[in-house]
């Protein structure tokens, strides 16, 4: 698809409502800290260790007739493969399950030791880890690896060693398996085990040449790229983040300063997208099945992400964004949403303050024995779920819950109970996440098709990415 003609669906994406960034003002701080405030450079080649080249495929589909410490099941045992197990459906499609790795001192906990979390506003204190992962009730997350161009600077040895830190999960927990192709994760869900995927948030610097995507994904099974993220680089412009959010993004802000752009809210738009470098990067990574994750993009780029997309037949992907309503800015709109929809892609929606704090809760989601108290938290996020499961389809709307990405989560809902963990300390872990689900049923939004059928709805997209 010509980008001429997504731009006729979109015409300037400023005449419908406007949306926010995936993070609002209340983040303020954590984007500032993790924007990069120059533009990345790739990295120099560092060695790889022993065990990231030591990978085998039972690593990623492990062999069910092995038991944890490596011996054979005894004689007329049943492989825990084939006992009878709980049903996962649930899928996070953001979150960042190392970044400890990722964010070096900034950072406090790790996947490995107990939550450093102990509050919906913590930013930079651990909230997964296995145990909790083990408790979220998810059947298929989306593992997000990230690297700081200042706080992990050997960056693509960053993403290595996050990759083996998946690996070494699934080694030990062997109820999961990391699947590199829906192919993988589907045989995997039929039998009852819980898929990770991997996906890269920011490109540059990490896949910088073929030889980058020939080990990154076709070795070690990056499936879904976040192509931008908080700062222009040099591959793609970055989506100018209101307020002070700006000041992460120098390049983008300066740009948007002397070139001015806006949208119909008025709000400043970096008129940078994808570099003919960046063109490449993007057109080789769809030719190797990654499927495309449009979150963090500039409009600019936006578009022209899209329109490769659309002609390689992939389906647009937003793996963590936020809706209109919390009043701080306008990169995503109603047309943008149902083009996605119209592509058969999905869109997963953060669950955090900053994004849906402002959101209006209408009475319909509002429990009659609240009398109208729906303010907020999981209320707020049940507005935007609604408003987008109306447009696509409930099959089509999921969580991204970008936890240990800096990330203010949702309050407690103090004046209208959900009777839930989430009326205490508020969102604060990924082992709440089938409590956020139940609580968003109870609100009577759209959400029932993935809560009971997440896994496969979220199969049946990636195939179609995945088979372009």
């Amino acid at each position: 698809m010509a980008l001429e003609s997504v731009g006729s669906h979109m015409r300037a994406w400023s005449r419908a409502p406007a949306a926010s960034s995936p993070r609002g003002a209340g983040a303020t701080l954590g984007v500032l800290v993790m924007a990069s405030v120059s533009v990345a450079s790739a990295q120099p080649p560092t060695e790889k260790s022993r065990a990231h080249d030591a990978f085998t495929d039972s690593d990623v589909l492990p062999i069910p007739d092995r038991a944890t410490d490596g011996q054979p099941f005894a004689p007329g045992s049943v492989p825990p493969f084939r006992q009878e197990r709980p049903r996962y459906t649930l899928v996070d499609l953001h979150a960042h399950a190392f970044m400890d790795r990722g964010l070096g001192l900034l950072f406090d906990g790790d996947f490995r030791t107990p939550l450093r979390s102990t509050d919906w506003s913590d930013l930079f204190s651990s909230q997964i880890n296995a145990d909790t992962l083990e408790a979220s009730g998810l059947g298929l997350i989306v593992v997000s690896l990230y690297a700081h161009p200042v706080f992990a600077p050997a960056r693509q040895q960053s993403i290595r060693r996050q990759i083996e830190d998946a690996h070494e999960f699934v080694r030990t927990h062997r109820d999961w398996v990391i699947a590199r192709n829906p192919q993988e994760a589907r045989s995997a869900h039929a039998r009852g085990q819980r898929v990770m995927l991997l996906s890269l948030e920011g490109a540059s610097g990490i896949l910088d040449t073929e030889e980058d995507i020939e080990e990154f994904v076709d070795r070690d099974g990056i499936s879904i790229v976040t192509f931008a993220h908080l700062a222009d680089d040099k591959l793609t412009g970055a989506l100018l983040l209101p307020s002070f959010g700006g000041l992460g993004n120098p390049r983008g802000l300066v740009s948007a300063l002397v070139e001015p752009k806006h949208g119909n809210d008025g709000a400043r738009q970096n008129p940078h997208g994808l570099t003919p470098y960046g063109r490449w990067i993007a057109s080789r990574l769809i030719a190797h099945h990654v499927w495309i994750d449009l979150a963090h993009a500039s409009e600019v780029a936006t578009l022209e992400l899209m329109a490769m997309m659309l002609e390689a037949g992939e389906p647009l992907l937003y793996t963590h964004m936020g809706l209109h309503d919390d009043a701080h800015g306008a990169p995503i709109t109603d047309a943008l949403i149902r083009l996605v929809g119209g592509s058969g892609g999905i869109v997963g929606l953060i669950p955090g303050e900053s994004i849906t704090g402002a959101t209006r809760v209408p009475a319909s989601l509002c429990p009659a024995t609240c009398n109208g108290r729906c303010k907020g938290g999981v209320y707020a996020l049940a507005a935007q779920f609604d408003e987008v499961a109306r447009a696509i389809g409930d099959d089509h709307t999921f969580l991204g819950t970008d936890f240990n990405g800096a990330q203010v989560h949702l309050p407690p809902n103090r004046s209208c109970p959900t009777g839930t963990t989430l009326d205490e300390q508020g969102l604060y872990n990924i082992s709440q996440t089938a409590e956020l689900w139940e609580a968003l049923g109870s609100t009577s939004a759209h959400s029932k098709a993935n809560q009971e059928h997440g896994v496969e709805n979220f199969l049946a997209a990636w195939e179609k990415a995945y088979g372009h």
